[in-house]
């Protein structure tokens, strides 16, 4: 008898244990698909373009740095950020800028490109390059373009060099500075702290080690470095001193009201 009512217990015991583990894992799916649902909500970014019902001008206006590929947010940084009132970090989609020029080229509704270029921070000449190339295949279809500011860094005047007209505000100003390259060096630090470095090289120009070797930039670094900054900038110069149109900037000092 005590036989059957112990079978009897397991029994309900294996049922109850079941019974368990699938609430258990109800909660759980309902718990994970809540947090997917929370993370599309906050980091979706890929909308459909729009098409204007009626003529218009494109405004560009990159604001933020442009990435070739959007950094990771994760869930609980969005869902947290969101709580807090703390705006995500903005990033432009190099390849999505392209893209919507090109399509803005070709839809009937646009006309012109307005590069509102206020809130760009300095970006490398490759990435530069490769959106001066997508607004002069946009001019190429004979409509045109716009840089308005307040202030011009330097990445910033040069795509504003490749639109037909440049506006600055009157109390405004172009900051152009070169290119340049900067290193720290530890050699007498780690001195003082009593540090022993131990370094292998060969060669005058592998300078990679010279921050615990040195306090200073060697010369064989300073022209390797003055070699590949020139060609930077050379290729800068020739861009915007082929594309700029100079009478517009320093002769249409006035700011356009949107």
């Amino acid at each position: 008898m005590k036989t059957i009512f112990k079978f009897i217990g397991l029994f309900f015991k294996g049922i109850w244990k079941l019974i368990t583990f699938i609430r258990l894992a109800l909660v759980n799916l309902i718990f994970v698909a809540t947090l997917a649902i929370i993370y599309f909500a906050f980091t979706q970014t890929d909308v459909q373009p729009v098409t204007p019902v009626q003529q218009s001008a494109l405004v560009l206006n990159l604001s933020g740095p442009i990435v070739e590929q959007r950094r990771y947010v994760s869930p609980m940084d969005s869902l947290t950020g969101s709580v807090f009132g703390q705006e995500l970090p903005k990033e432009n989609v190099l390849f999505d800028i392209v893209d919507t020029i090109r399509h803005a080229k070709d839809d009937d509704n646009i006309t012109g490109i307005v590069l509102a270029l206020r809130d760009l921070p300095e970006t490398n000449l490759t990435k530069l390059r490769y959106v001066a190339k997508a607004i002069n295949e946009f001019k190429s279809s004979g409509k045109p373009v716009y840089a308005v500011g307040a202030f011009y860094n330097q990445s910033q005047y040069y795509l504003a060099s490749y639109a037909d007209k440049v506006y600055l505000a009157p109390d405004g100003a172009v900051l152009i500075k070169g290119y340049s390259a900067y290193n720290l060096y530890y050699k007498t630090l780690l001195e003082k702290l009593e540090v022993n470095t131990h370094v292998f090289r060969v060669g005058s120009y592998k300078s990679a080690i010279e921050p615990f070797v040195r306090d200073d930039m060697s010369d064989e670094a300073k022209e390797t470095a003055s070699r590949w900054l020139g060609q930077l900038w050379g290729a800068y110069v020739e861009d915007v001193s082929t594309t700029a149109k100079f009478h517009h900037l320093f002769l249409t000092l006035r700011w356009m009201s949107f």
